[in-house]
């Protein structure tokens, strides 16, 4: 039974349809796992065998409007190709190294050349079809034969090389491939008598077609059933290896996890221990800052106050309040209550005091301090806790607003919620960094950094709001508007009939004005060297100015870049630089290096006096240029000394680099003499037309030198400087040294 009213039987239809469905599923697998060359050459000899079972059962067709000869070749060489490929699939598929003649050169040998000689040709002289297929199989046969016989020695060879149990139960099934695949070219020998013998069975004129398509496909079904026995196998061994590898894994990562979390609670004990130790260094420190605070109290009370005791009372309680913070923050971040909020207060009259007392502060600074406070709005919490929230905004809003900025306190209830707002016109804090304030110890790079603490006030003031079940935000952004405005939300709570508690706020801030404890104009004067002092702490600078002025003028800088410009501007540079390091806008590091760099200021001697006490630092900042390098706290008495001594040894290097320079130019006058007759020395050598040369060697002969010493000034052989001699006796006419040296110093 033909299909489609072509030579194609229907057995071979459908065995093709379904090799075409198995090749698809197995290239979706291949295209899926690009790495199995297997299955590559598998699918390539699938593709070869279809493609022999159509051309084959198709050709050769009258109905096909293709010459006859042409198609017969065409299906001849179809079934060759497919031939060349068969040992090529053994050797690469099974390892078969014996096989490689076979795979490669054998198959173009006895191949494809037997396809021309014994095929091509005859076919084109005789036409006669039945002969020329009889001639170009003789050899593919033998050949055929040759192959199983080298497959055996390849098996067993590969067997002695290796001990693999699943080859050796795959041998079988290999000789069966390539006993079906041997039987073509019998088949194909023996075709007329095929087709004779099954016309009367198969009621189909091309017989033969119907035993190739069984035989070929029959070698590879066997074929088929290995490789997905192989498919399998190799899937079992990669999944049980994937077992293992998770096993492994899970092993190593628990292993991994047991270590980080011992490393986890050998970090955590190191740091507990770090926090206790400073913890109680800071227990330690608050007892004799007690009795300092309370000695100076009673010094100022028996023999009043001054501008030192000041600065010292306030150093002390800024001190204070910093420890406390730390204690606090401490507490709260292992979820201790600092606070008792089960009593009830009266937030617009705690509000209140405090903005009085900050007003005459403000006033000091010339920032207006405005507030509307809604009256009669009690909460459920603790004053103290109150008064601290509001302290914290209204102290940072001061700090960072500039003169005749305002700043604008606001409490307001509504349906059960409170609102305070703290606004204010100063530099404003970008969106980027409105979280991370919060966090503890960071601190915002501000022009006013001196003013800066500890970084503890906002995450407490955050912590005491979280403990009301309150919120706090930020609403400020520099590059649109200057200001930030704090936002507080707290929820009123629930109010006993108790008395409200009476609380009398403190401002405990420590704050003062820094622009007043040191001179706005500090005076210069002609019979002093001057000292420029780069620091952001302006009580620092105070202090240095009270210690330093009396034997030097002092000019100050807030940091590297105010310090450029001030030195740009000035007519007279200083004597010496002290700078700190860590400031802002520019550090004293970057500071130094852009001074190093310019020859205008390279020569300023500097000494860095700052809080950094590691070898590195002080070895980079010696690196970078600085004399010295003295670390805080530092005594002033050592700092006085090291500046006398810089001092000192610089007026003794100007006064030697004057003496030396007057000895120059009196030396410069003696040898003006001298200097004219070197000049005209010079012009007698370039009137008498004497090269360069041979000037140096009468130079060297007027001073003494014999020729051998010439020559070895000159780095030249002594014969050389005898013939540079000769030319010029002849060059000036004379005879001798004597008269060469008097031709030319007349």
């Amino acid at each position: 039974m033909l299909v489609f009213g072509t030579e194609l039987h229907v057995i071979t239809f459908l065995i093709i349809v379904l090799e075409l469905v198995f090749f698809i599923y197995q290239s979706i697998h291949y295209l899926s796992r690009r790495s199995d060359k297997n299955r590559l050459y598998y699918l390539i000899l699938l593709y070869l065998l279809i493609q022999y079972n159509l051309i084959s059962g198709l050709l050769p067709d009258k109905k096909i409007p293709i010459n006859i000869e042409v198609q017969n070749v065409i299906a001849f060489a179809v079934a060759f190709i497919m031939g060349m490929y068969f040992p090529y699939y053994f050797y690469k598929v099974y390892g078969l190294a014996k096989l490689k003649f076979y795979a490669y050169g054998g198959s173009l040998l006895f191949l494809l050349v037997p396809f021309f000689i014994c095929f091509l040709v005859p076919y084109y002289l005789t036409d006669n079809l039945e002969l020329s297929r009889r001639l170009a199989v003789t050899i593919p046969f033998l050949y055929a034969l040759s192959f199983l016989y080298s497959l055996t020695k390849a098996i067993r060879a590969r067997n002695r090389e290796s001990d693999d149990p699943e080859f050796r139960k795959e041998i079988f099934g290999v000789y069966l491939a390539v006993t079906f695949f041997i039987m073509l070219p019998i088949i194909a020998f023996f075709e007329v008598q095929l087709n004779t013998l099954l016309r009367p069975v198969l009621h189909f004129h091309n017989g033969s077609q119907v035993v190739e398509a069984i035989t070929t496909n029959s070698g590879m079904l066997v074929m088929t059933v290995l490789f997905i026995r192989r498919s399998v196998r190799q899937s079992i061994l990669e999944y049980n290896k994937l077992q293992e590898s998770e096993k492994r894994l899970q092993g190593i990562n628990e292993e991994l996890t047991i270590k980080v979390k011992e490393r986890t609670r050998e970090l955590e004990l190191a740091n507990e221990q770090r926090t206790n130790a400073f913890i109680n260094l800071a227990h330690e420190t608050k007892t004799p800052l007690t009795l300092i605070n309370n000695s100076l109290d009673d010094y100022i009370a028996h023999f009043g106050e001054n501008e030192e005791l000041k600065l010292i009372k306030r150093s002390i309680e800024k001190l204070n309040n910093d420890i406390v913070n730390f204690f606090d923050m401490e507490r709260v971040s292992k979820g201790m209550e600092i606070y008792n909020h089960h009593q009830v207060s009266d937030f617009s009259a705690i509000l209140s005091d405090i903005v009085a007392l900050f007003k005459k502060y403000s006033d000091t600074k010339s920032i207006s301090l405005t507030a509307y406070i809604q009256p009669d709005i009690y909460i459920e919490a603790d004053p103290t806790a109150l008064t601290r929230i509001v302290n914290n905004l209204i102290e940072n809003a001061i700090k960072y607003t500039d003169p005749n900025g305002d700043i604008t306190v606001r409490l307001v209830e509504n349906e059960g919620e409170i609102k305070l707002e703290v606004e204010d016109t100063g530099i404003g804090i970008p969106p980027m960094v409105h979280e991370k304030i919060f966090d503890p110890y960071y601190q915002l790079n501000r022009e006013k950094s001196n003013l800066q603490g500890m970084g503890l006030g906002l995450p407490i003031v955050r912590k005491v709001i979280q403990s009301l079940d309150g919120t706090i935000k930020i609403d400020s952004n520099p590059a649109l508007k200057k200001g930030t405005i704090v936002i507080v939300m707290l929820k009123k709570g629930c109010l006993s009939k108790g008395p409200v508690t009476n609380y009398i706020p403190k401002v405990e801030t420590g704050l003062y004005d820094p622009d007043k404890i040191i001179p706005s104009d500090l005076a210069y004067h002609k019979d002093k060297r001057t000292i420029l002092i780069v620091e952001d702490n302006k009580a620092m600078i105070s202090f240095l100015y009270k210690r330093l002025n009396v034997n030097y003028n002092i000019s100050y800088a807030l940091n590297g870049a105010e310090a450029l410009k001030k030195l740009q501007e000035s007519e007279a540079l200083p004597d010496l630089i002290l700078s700190d390091v860590m400031m802002d806008k520019m550090d004293g590091f970057t500071f130094v290096k852009i001074l190093s760099a310019n020859d205008r200021y390279n020569h300023i001697p500097i000494i860095f006096v700052t809080a950094k006490t590691a070898l590195m630092d002080k070895l980079r900042g010696l690196k970078l240029g600085a004399i010295d390098f003295l670390s805080k706290p530092f005594s002033i008495e050592e700092l006085s000394h090291k500046i006398e001594t810089v001092i000192d040894t610089l007026v003794r290097q100007q006064k030697a680099i004057l003496s030396r320079t007057i000895a120059s130019l009196n030396h410069a006058n003696q040898l003006e003499g001298t200097s004219y007759i070197t000049s005209k020395f010079d012009e007698n050598c370039r009137r008498l037309q004497l090269t360069a040369r041979e000037s140096e060697i009468v130079q060297l002969i007027a001073k003494g030198k014999s020729y051998k010493q010439i020559a070895n000034k000159l780095f030249i052989a002594e014969n050389t400087v005898s013939k540079h001699v000769q030319n010029i006796f002849e060059k000036t006419g004379v005879s001798n040294k004597v008269e060469l040296i008097n031709l030319l110093t007349v």
